[in-house]
């Protein structure tokens, strides 16, 4: 993956750097500015996830994720609605 990463970027990075000497150049039409512009944003957008994948591998911001089968949902459901006026009465009880 950092491969990928790496390999990505750096020939962003190159086809914007030659599109802005072309533009510098004075040899452009619209085609090297529209490839600087996407260039640009491909190599943000791609830092960006590069930041969150980071993060996410690293274990921050770690979340607690279940599997849950359709039965076990159901009783899961069911076992909310019974709990729910219990808790109710209980709220009432208490003030």
């Amino acid at each position: 993956m950092a491969f990928m990463m790496v390999v990505t970027i750096s020939s962003l990075v190159i086809t914007v750097v030659n599109q802005i000497k072309i533009i510098l150049n004075g040899k452009a039409d619209w085609g090297p500015y529209a490839q600087t512009f996407f260039g640009v944003l491909l190599v943000v957008l791609s830092l960006v996830l590069l930041y969150e994948g980071i993060i996410t591998l690293l274990g921050k911001n770690k979340k607690e994720t279940k599997i849950i089968d359709s039965k076990d949902k159901i009783e899961i459901n069911k076992t909310e609605e019974e709990s729910k006026p219990e808790q109710e009465v209980a709220i009432l009880k208490k003030e």
